[in-house]
């Protein structure tokens, strides 16, 4: 089932964008996509799957899809409303020397918060050039890795950051439990993923007020979802994460 577009019409050669929305708990069936994509989740979410592994997506989440991957689609109860910068094969084999060719896989380094606002905003203001720059930006982003293994309290820990605020987990204690001194852990950490653990958890906790502020939330109700101590820390936040202020992201999402 196809969705209804909110806004199509912007085309620049081979690269295009459109906003859409889906149904409250629509599924699309096993199917490969006419054209590979990169798509912002808005509003609501969804989960994406292949053969290759599972995705779940909510707003400020960035996915990676190429018209060779075969995969389906459930969107939440609430629906899902889902930017897309649409790309043919000749931009594929442009940018980034093809690199979007047989991906599917979620952007969630560290900047990659950043390089979707920066998407929408240029796909917003009708400028292809900054709209290319920042998905050859996204394409070539690996993974949060250094090339070390992560230990299995690494990865633990990492996704415990992604679902909570720094302050509601305690480090130390999960050190503790690892066997490892907090500096250790700390260092470990870096070297597994290539950023601190005050980067990853606050690269994730502006993802959740980003989230919050796309469902039309008050930048107040926003902050305190987002487990930040208040708005002024938020606003702080933001400025590092993706260079905005919250209210600035809430007029692009809401435009």
């Amino acid at each position: 089932m196809r969705g209804s577009a909110l806004l199509s019409g912007f085309a620049d050669g081979g690269l295009s964008a459109r906003v859409t929305r889906y149904g409250p708990g629509v599924r699309q069936t096993p199917h490969r996509d006419a054209i590979s994509r990169i798509s912002i989740t808005l509003e609501g979410g969804s989960v994406d799957q292949t053969g290759k592994g599972e995705a779940r997506l909510s707003p400020g989440d960035i996915l990676l899809k190429s018209n060779e991957v075969l995969h389906e689609t459930r969107f939440s109860p609430k629906g899902s409303v889902i930017f897309s910068a649409t790309l043919d094969d000749g931009e594929c084999d442009e940018l980034a020397n093809g690199a979007l060719r047989g991906q599917w896989r979620p952007v969630r380094t560290v900047g990659a918060l950043s390089l979707g606002v920066s998407l929408l905003e240029a796909a917003r203001n009708g400028d292809a050039r900054s709209m290319r720059v920042a998905i050859a930006d996204m394409l070539v982003a690996g993974e949060e890795s250094c090339g070390a293994v992560a230990p299995v309290w690494a990865a633990q820990l990492r996704l415990e950051l992604e679902a909570r605020s720094l302050k509601d987990v305690d480090v130390a204690a999960r050190a503790r439990a690892a066997g490892v001194h907090p500096a250790h852990l700390s260092r470990l950490f870096r070297h597994a993923y290539g950023v601190s653990v005050t980067e990853h958890a606050q690269h994730h906790s502006v993802r959740r007020a980003i989230g919050a502020i796309a469902s039309r939330a008050s930048l107040a109700d926003a902050a305190g979802v987002a487990g930040f101590y208040d708005q002024s820390h938020m606003n702080r936040a933001f400025r590092r994460v993706v260079g905005r202020t919250p209210d600035q992201c809430r007029r692009l999402y809401a435009g």
